[in-house]
């Protein structure tokens, strides 16, 4: 195997592991926030609170706070499917053809620049 090759697929590799770790962070802290997890939990991103802190000045609500912590949600599990779906793609042998996984690609510009097999 090409020693380049084997750059990017440890790179996407460790990408898709540490996407997945902010994911399942956030999602704990999702669930700290809806009480679902104590607060003694020690797995959280505090990015909820970062969320609310930056806000408090603006007066913003408690709903307005978790709409925009289910978009950091949303975005990083776009981003961990993004790095995940071009691993699986990038692993693939044989034809050329099937280079990019359609509509993966614009989430996260790292992983176009390192999937692209030219």
């Amino acid at each position: 195997m090409n020693h380049v090759i084997r750059l990017k697929r440890l790179l996407l590799l460790f990408w898709a592991v540490w996407l997945s770790v902010v994911l399942l962070s956030n999602l704990a802290d999702a669930g700290k926030g809806l009480g679902i997890l104590g607060d003694s939990w020690p797995f959280a991103s505090g990015n909820l609170k970062a969320i609310s802190d930056t806000t408090a000045k603006y007066g913003i609500p408690d709903l307005v706070n978790g709409m925009l912590f289910a978009g950091v949600i949303l975005l990083g599990r776009g981003s961990s499917f993004a790095v995940l779906a071009s691993r699986l793609d990038f692993s693939r042998q044989g034809s050329r053809s099937h280079g990019r996984v359609p509509g993966v690609h614009g989430v996260s510009a790292p992983v176009e620049c390192l999937s692209d097999r030219r």
